[in-house]
């Protein structure tokens, strides 16, 4: 209990510097979060939004997203509502490590590598569907891009100290909370949820340090 005690006081102390820190990012949001929110550190902000090429202007946006998204899921992304990341993932099935026996016409028997459903598991195949959730918002509100990317940054410094399954339940989580209010606030930190899901019992055992990641 003392250890858990100290980990919250250290949190505590953590985001309490973060939300009084003088260099603090800007809301593109087009409102503000709530106090329950607290802005990322400027160490992890990211650069700038890019020039808007034409092709990718609202008008005509939903003909650029990928072809496994549909228009319906793109106009649900740019109008701030849930995403169900697993569905921004291409509809190829993925390899598994377990193999599949496979009798062939000749009577032999060989063996495939088993095609298994679309999962978001590690921080790589998140990676993959947030790039394409990142490309379909951008196409229509390019001023979010850098939020979006300064979220990116802060969920790969969070697989650097906790398990996967942690960082993706803070990730569901933060993004639900963020689409009920329909702000694109991915520049701020959920203090109740980083505190009550990136606790102590999350921490890897290979992580370098031992309390709340280094921002």
């Amino acid at each position: 209990m003392t250890d858990m005690n100290t980990h919250m006081a250290k949190m505590s102390s953590t985001l309490t510097s973060l939300q009084s820190a003088p260099d603090t990012p800007s809301h593109a949001s087009g409102g503000h979060a709530s106090s329950a929110h607290a802005p990322l550190p400027a160490s992890i902000q990211a650069a700038p939004s890019p020039p808007v090429h034409p092709t990718l202007h609202a008008d005509n946006g939903a003909c650029a997203a990928p072809p496994h998204v549909s228009a319906k899921q793109v106009l649900s992304c740019q109008n701030g509502e849930y995403a169900n990341l697993i569905e921004m993932l291409p509809n190829d099935p993925v390899p598994c490590d377990e193999l599949l026996a496979v009798h062939n016409s000749d009577g032999t028997v060989s063996f495939q590598p088993k095609k298994c459903k679309k999962a978001i598991d590690n921080f790589d195949h998140w990676l993959s569907a947030w790039s394409v959730f990142k490309q379909v918002i951008v196409m229509a509100k390019p001023e979010h891009y850098r939020n979006l990317a300064t979220y990116r940054q802060f969920i790969h410094k969070c697989e650097q100290k906790f398990h996967w399954h942690a960082i993706s339940t803070y990730d569901r989580r933060f993004r639900s909370k963020l689409s009920k209010s329909k702000f694109f606030a991915y520049d701020t930190i959920d203090n109740m949820l980083y505190v009550s899901i990136l606790d102590a019992t999350a921490i890897r055992a290979d992580a370098k340090h031992c309390y709340p990641v280094n921002l």
